[in-house]
């Protein structure tokens, strides 16, 4: 959940970030220290999962609701957050930004998509449908791994001010690195490349707070850093009750659009000159 909670919260909030004229001090990486004898990925995300409750206890989630607080310090703007997941692929995330409306950034098994008062419906395609894709699957959890590729241990770094394990992969936008804590192996945070209408730029998540919700635990804050600008979350409340499908239907302007893009393809592969045919003699 942490690494889904991270990358969920990524893709809802860029397109807010880069609405936004306010900048404050650019983020800084972790900083790199001597490797040593490291542990395998897998057994870094093991350590983690039984952290967080145990597969057991995970498996037999499969709705989430999340509450909070949204914020951005600098700008002096913020207000409450609702994230919503469901098995497989399906989530939803709403913020409500005082001064602005709502915002609303989801993936309904097909189509990722963002209503934004600013920036108005969009579609996301290519690198950026396949984050919203992958950010959207509760299996995450248990996998933080699915669908990124050559996962290895680098070494150790710190990262939100304590010694970490550092974990790369390399994703559809580029290498996403995920930091655990040599303390307790608990995941403290996670840097990636997302996709933009401005091109690729970094995000840098920091999670703590860890607390329990039932049988799992998961961070209560996180602070998402992109493009010189800081952003705060603050989950107050998680449930797991049921949460039906029709919640992620597609907002009516983003229907729209996806019946108009289905129609255009539909039409420009009726218009293709047909291929000759080829008989034997």
């Amino acid at each position: 959940m942490r690494r889904t909670i991270a990358t969920l919260l990524a893709a809802s909030l860029t397109s807010f970030t880069l609405a936004q004229d306010t900048a404050a001090p650019a983020s800084k990486t972790p900083a790199q220290k001597a490797t040593e004898k490291a542990p395998t990925p897998q057994d870094l995300i093991d350590r983690n999962i039984r952290v967080m409750g145990g597969k057991d206890a995970w498996m037999n989630i499969k709705d989430i609701t999340m509450k909070g607080e949204f914020a951005v310090p600098g700008a002096g703007m913020g207000g409450p957050i609702l994230l919503r997941q469901k098995a497989p692929n399906l989530q939803l995330t709403t913020i409500m930004i005082n001064g602005i409306g709502e915002i609303k950034e989801g993936f309904d098994g097909t189509n990722g998509w963002d209503l934004n008062p600013m920036t108005g419906p969009t579609l996301k395609k290519g690198v950026a449908l396949e984050q919203a894709a992958r950010s959207a699957k509760l299996s995450s959890v248990l996998n933080p791994l699915e669908d990124l590729t050559d996962p290895r241990t680098t070494g150790t770094v710190e990262f939100g001010g304590q010694s970490c394990w550092e974990l790369v992969a390399n994703g559809p936008g580029g290498e996403v690195k995920m930091y655990f804590a040599k303390s307790d192996g608990s995941m403290s945070g996670m840097t990636m490349t997302a996709d933009s209408p401005m091109g690729k730029i970094n995000v840098i998540t920091e999670m703590k707070e860890l607390k329990k919700f039932g049988d799992v635990s998961m961070s209560t804050e996180m602070t998402i850093s992109m493009m010189g600008q800081a952003q705060t979350i603050k989950i107050s409340d998680v449930n797991f009750e049921p949460i039906d499908e029709s919640v992620f239907a597609l907002p009516p302007q983003i229907a729209a659009m996806v019946k108009a893009r289905d129609e255009a393809k539909k039409k420009a592969e009726s218009e293709k000159p047909a291929l000759p045919t080829v008989t034997a003699e």
